[in-house]
């Protein structure tokens, strides 16, 4: 019995890192995406999300999903996101509606666009764990797949592929880009959050971007009131506690691992 469990384990290990498989699909504009033509063969890393449109954790980590989008260059370099519905129920017209509904840039594809073949394939543990929407899975130019994806390891995942979400990283002049914070919470505990631009591993210069924006949290960088730093970062402040009485998409996580036995808990 043990013989035939550690081959199993070994046979399903040396699946993952497999090459992605091409795929055709139709985006809910209509759109047609070639993974390795259109992407892949032109230097793109693609994220795949695998969600559909009435998935609750999908909901609650579409802010998180959005800005990500943006920080990696919306699309109009080297890295491309495309949603992809894991229900037959979704067709691409209720996922063009979702996506204006929810301010969606990123394509987006339903079951008649050819979601379901796609999503099949990652949902089936042949290229890592698969624990339910959302998932994420990042292929890049060369066709290697990740998964096990999360809040902590994302950009570093997407810059172990060479992708930068920008045109050139050899031109070192500043580019002006429009910071806009997107930023929900389902606490009912009242706390006092400021947001500061500051760079990374250091304390000064900080600026806060509560104050200086009116609370608005979009801004122009660099600019006269956000000067051009080393090694930006956004962190956040909070002057109280941080907890909430819901569950929210990290606490599901935790739950489908313990009850697969993959991540049980200890407390």
């Amino acid at each position: 019995m043990r013989i035939a469990v550690f081959l199993f384990l070994f046979s399903m290990g040396s699946l993952y890192g497999q090459q992605a498989p091409d795929f055709t699909i139709t985006d809910s504009d209509g759109i047609v995406h070639n993974l390795y033509e259109d992407h892949l063969d032109q230097g793109q890393t693609v994220v795949l999300k695998l969600f559909f449109t009435t998935c609750p954790p999908c909901l609650q980590t579409l802010p998180w999903v959005k800005d990500k989008y943006v920080q990696w260059g919306s699309g109009q370099y080297d890295v491309e996101f495309i949603e992809i519905s894991t229900q037959a129920f979704d067709s691409n017209e209720d996922v063009a509606d979702y996506r204006a509904q929810k301010g969606v840039l990123y394509p987006g594809v339903g079951s008649d666009g050819g979601s379901l073949e796609v999503a099949a394939t990652y949902k089936s543990g042949d290229y890592g764990p698969y624990y339910g929407t959302p998932t994420f899975v990042i292929i890049a130019p060369d066709g290697t797949v990740t998964m096990e994806i999360n809040y902590d390891n994302f950009d570093e995942k997407l810059a172990a592929t060479g992708a930068t979400g920008m045109e050139d990283d050899s031109n070192d002049d500043p580019k002006t880009v429009i910071i806009t914070q997107s930023i929900a919470s389902n606490s009912s505990v009242p706390t006092s959050v400021n947001y500061f631009l500051k760079p990374a591993g250091a304390d000064t210069p900080k600026y806060n971007i509560s104050t200086l924006t009116n609370g608005t949290l979009n801004f122009e960088y660099p600019s006269d009131d956000f000067p051009e730093i080393e090694d930006p970062e956004i962190i956040v402040e909070v002057d109280g506690p941080i907890y909430g009485d819901g569950m929210n998409v990290l606490d599901l996580l935790s739950m489908r691992k313990h009850i697969l036995e993959l991540d049980p808990f200890t407390e």
